[in-house]
């Protein structure tokens, strides 16, 4: 395994790959390397399934943390949001303080309420938006995507307080500034 990081490290990937089949058989902590080898050379699925064995030979050891963040990272590539998604809450278990994984997962959040808000399905896109706040507050793009998930509820009230919190937190976003002045003149035509 020594020998394989080395080669890894001058950029011989592919001995550094045999090496670490290899050393599997003798000492299964190297399915880490393999593992994450395999994703750097782009052999995600078979990278994902090692890195999947090795989290599973010692799901709560604080060793396998790296693992999740290589495995959120390669099935975020193969937008397999959910799954990924997955990983970072696998993280957030072990280490609920990791600031990292709770930033991350507030950003895929934020992207499926994205993608639930062109899908018109406004419901799952304020679900996500929502625990993308929980984990990290501060996330104006969580805020401006809750507004317009509101909005399109006719929450115009709640909506326009997600936006006002948007462009607190980012002052310049004028897709955020758009938005809180569309809802303020649907809350006015309302009235």
């Amino acid at each position: 395994m020594a020998l394989a990081t080395e080669l890894m490290t001058v950029g011989e990937h592919a001995q550094a790959i045999a090496l670490l089949r290899e050393a599997v058989g003798d000492f299964p902590d190297a399915r880490a390397a393999l593992g994450t080898a395999l994703v750097l050379e782009r052999q995600n699925d078979e990278g994902i399934a090692v890195l999947r064995q090795f989290v599973a030979d010692g799901p709560s050891r604080p060793n396998r943390i790296p693992a999740h963040i290589m495995l959120a990272q390669a099935l975020a590539s193969q937008n397999k949001l959910d799954d990924a998604a997955g990983e970072w809450r696998a993280i957030l278990t072990m280490a609920p303080d990791n600031q990292g994984a709770r930033a991350n997962l507030s950003r895929l959040l934020s992207a499926q309420a994205e993608t639930a808000l062109r899908q018109n399905d406004a419901n799952r896109a304020e679900r996500y938006a929502r625990e993308a706040i929980l984990l990290a507050p501060r996330e104006a793009v969580a805020h401006n995507l809750l507004g317009v998930a509101l909005a399109s509820r006719g929450n115009l009230e709640e909506a326009v307080s997600h936006f006002r919190e948007a462009l607190q937190i980012t002052p310049d976003d004028p897709q955020a500034s758009r938005n809180l002045e569309r809802a303020l003149r649907a809350r006015q035509n309302a009235r």
